[in-house]
């Protein structure tokens, strides 16, 4: 049976030349270059956020490195051609992704009190934590296309093999991380996979004279690196919970002298909140006086929510208005599963949740509602698809007669941030009325969450929510076509 076994492993290993072990190597670089750099993104978004100008960094950073690969992988091809060499750059490449992944929280805390500009903040973080591994996967492609060329005839063939497999490992890994890893492994554990599939090929051209020696080498950089899942230098959070849309952190707080728990997905503040003493209210003056101006309008029979968090607020109204439909368009269909799990959620039988886009619904919405409330960001960045004249115009044709818009907007009128509110509250009152309620302080002159009741014939209503009037004198006409919205969020510093 044994001699049996043999022969199958060396046919196996037979059959599974060398230069196929090569292309094994240019797919799973591939792969786990982009994983990685999907990855990046969500270390990134809890001290900088997810904005056009983090995913600029790091794509940025890592192309950047991957042209140095480049050029030390055909420099070094030219000079040598030893198969230990692709072994150290896979060993190397995995050792950067483990010390990503032990590093990172350390190097996030210690970046967080920085008063860097974003960008720069961004930037400093991918280099340090991104570039050295992106140089050692850059610098495998030259080499593995100078050991996988057998004569000058083939080149073309050759090169394009590897270059192909490199793509489909790229393909592969984007929508296996983006897709599933996310969804039910978590960020850490990704990484992790990936050291661990670095090393596996490494182990691919070794000599049998030291195989044993190099898996004893792997196995404790996997155990170092399993050790890692567990060791956090972040303060203490109650959870840590990646989806396939967003990464969020569950943390238990002081809030107003009063014990809260919180639910974050950047840097800028907290996007849900309840009180872990059982007490239903809201939390936070925002999410009161969303409510106040719900309650202005009377009594209203739907109830549009889009942007659902933890379902605090929708919760809250359906309990007020048990005769109320209320209609809750949230992208994440994670977060109904964290509200239940971590903030005491019960789906109340008035409020029904659409687990998709808020504009894709507003494209296709056919309902009129008495009122629509909008409270979508990310961090503190509110979807440039949910700013533009196009969105808005959408909104005011699914109110009733009398139905009114309320939306919050992290801004102020003075000279920083006037531009970003009048911007956006210029997209409204293209077609609606509109006022402004202050929820700290009435001259809006202090970056803060400020609610926009909009209305097309509601005049009442509008004179008795607020009475404060925008500039839109340097508003920019935000369309689908040109949205600058994280620029006018960087002007807006908070």
């Amino acid at each position: 049976m044994r001699s049996k076994i043999n022969k199958v492993k060396s046919l196996v290993l037979k059959k599974f030349t060398v230069f196929k072990r090569y292309q094994v190597i240019s797919f799973v670089s591939g792969f786990s270059l982009l994983a990685y750099e999907l990855a990046g993104s969500r270390i990134l978004a809890p001290v900088v956020g997810s904005s056009t100008y983090v995913w600029t960094s790091i794509i940025g950073v890592i192309i950047a490195a991957l042209s140095i690969g480049y050029f030390i992988g055909g420099w070094l091809a030219d000079k040598r051609k030893n198969n230990l060499d692709i072994m150290v750059l896979l060993v190397g490449s995995a050792i950067g992704i483990l010390s990503t992944l032990v590093l990172s929280d350390f190097m996030l805390v210690f970046t967080d009190n920085l008063t860097f500009d974003v960008r720069l903040k961004s930037f400093m973080i991918a280099l340090v934590l991104f570039a050295p591994t992106s140089i050692l996967l850059g610098a495998l492609s030259p080499y593995l296309a100078k050991m996988h060329t057998k004569d000058l005839e083939h080149t073309g063939k050759s090169i394009a093999t590897l270059s192909a497999l490199n793509s489909i490992g790229g393909i592969t890994g984007t929508f296996l991380v983006g897709f599933v890893f996310f969804g039910y492994v978590g960020l850490r554990e990704t990484l992790l996979f990936l050291t661990g599939l670095l090393l596996f090929c490494s182990l691919l051209l070794l000599p049998k004279d030291i195989r044993k020696s190099q898996i004893k080498s792997v196995a404790i950089i996997l155990v170092v690196g399993f050790v890692s899942l567990f060791i956090r230098y972040t303060s203490p959070v109650v959870a840590n919970i990646d989806t396939p849309t967003s990464s969020y952190l569950v943390r238990d707080i002081t809030y107003n002298k009063q014990p809260v728990r919180v639910l974050t997905m950047g840097p800028g503040g907290y996007q849900s909140g309840v009180f872990t003493n059982g007490n239903k209210d809201l939390v936070f003056d925002y999410t009161k006086a969303i409510a106040q101006g719900v309650a202005l309008h009377g009594n209203p029979k739907d109830i549009l929510v889009l942007g659902g968090g933890v379902f605090t607020l929708p919760e809250y109204l359906a309990n007020k208005y048990p005769n109320t439909k209320i209609d809750v368009v949230e992208i994440d269909d994670k977060l109904k599963i964290i509200a239940e799990k971590y903030f005491s959620y019960s789906n109340p039988d008035n409020v029904v949740i659409y687990t998709e886009d808020a504009r894709t619904y507003m494209n296709k919405n056919e309902k009129d509602y008495d009122v629509i409330i909008i409270d979508a960001f990310s961090d503190t960045s509110m979807p440039f698809s949910l700013t533009t004249s196009e969105f808005t115009e959408k909104v005011a044709s699914s109110l009733k007669p009398k139905g009114v818009t309320l939306s919050n907007i992290i801004a102020a009128n003075n000279d920083q941030c006037k531009q970003l509110l009048g911007s956006v509250y210029g997209s409204y009152t293209r077609f609606m009325k509109g006022t402004i309620f202050a929820t700290k302080h009435p001259s809006l002159s202090e970056r803060q969450n400020l609610i926009a009741a909009f209305s097309k014939s509601n005049d009442e209503f509008l004179s008795r929510f607020g009475n404060s009037s925008i500039d839109n004198f340097d508003a920019v006409k935000l369309t689908d076509n040109f949205a600058p919205i994280e620029r006018l969020h960087q002007q807006c510093p908070g």
